[in-house]
Parts: C-alpha cells; structure tokens; sequence
C-alpha cells in the first residue's frame, strides 16, 4: 500500500536546497579561518559542524574572495617544497621512491599584487596550464624572472 501523504523541501536564500548550515554560518566559518588564522579543524569543533563543512565553507569564500591578477610586466615563477620529502612503496614493482611535494608560485615582481596564484607541481606542465588559464592580458609580453 503506497503512503498517501509527499514530503517537499524549500529553500530560501540563506538555506539553500539540501544546505547543512546556513550561508551565514558558511560566512562565519570562512572568517574564522581565513581572517583569524584558525584550523579547519578547530574551526569545525566550535562551530559543530565537520571538516569538510568548514573546508567547503572556507573554499566557497575564497573562490568569492580571489579574482584574476592584474597584469604585470614583471612575472616571478618559483617552486616550493611542501614540508619534508616522504616514501612510499610503488604497488607494481615493489621498490621504494621519494616522494616530494611541491608547488610552483607566480608573483608579481613589478608591482603591488605579491602572490599571484599558486599550484600544485613543478614542472613546465604546470606553469603552462596555469598561464594558459589566465586572462590575455596577464599574458601579453610579460618579461619571466625565474627563481630555480
């Protein structure tokens, strides 16, 4: 026997549909994170919510926040280790490899702008996927100071 009763859902502009938390909640975890300098982790304890909630609150503001950098005639491009380098065992042949992590940054050496972006890698991939996904005008005859 099929129930006669239906369920809806409703949503408004600080609970949008299927939303945990409201936007200003999602507000105020991104805040405390990025203005306070607090952990996602610590941030998620206090606000009762868990880490990927206040993970995707924090990459939701900042998608808000950054805009595309101003041209520069200056581009510095320099690469990162990303905290100590690690190993870990390749599943097919058996054999240890040293795993490092880094990222590949791009700064304005000419003006005010400092940290432009910043990716994951460092090969010449990397700098080419990031340029390409730039605006022309960034791109336009830009001189490349390299800091390898």
């Amino acid at each position: 026997m099929e129930c006669p009763r239906g369920s809806f859902t409703e949503s408004i502009g600080e609970v949008p549909a299927r939303a945990r938390v409201t936007s200003r909640v999602r507000r105020a975890i991104a805040a405390a994170v990025g203005d306070a300098n607090r952990a996602v982790s610590e941030v998620a304890e206090s606000f009762g919510v868990s880490w990927p909630t206040a993970h995707a609150a924090v990459i939701e503001a900042a998608a808000v926040a950054l805009v595309e950098p101003a041209p520069t005639p200056v581009l510095g491009i320099d690469e990162t280790r990303r905290g100590k380098p690690r190993w870990e065992r390749d599943a097919v042949t058996g054999k240890w490899r040293r795993v490092d992590r880094w990222d590949t940054g791009f700064v304005d050496l000419a003006g005010g702008q400092g940290l432009l972006g910043q990716v994951e890698g460092r090969t010449k991939a990397t700098v080419i996927d990031w340029l390409t996904a730039r605006t022309p005008q960034l791109c336009s005859r830009p001189v490349l100071r390299y800091g390898g």
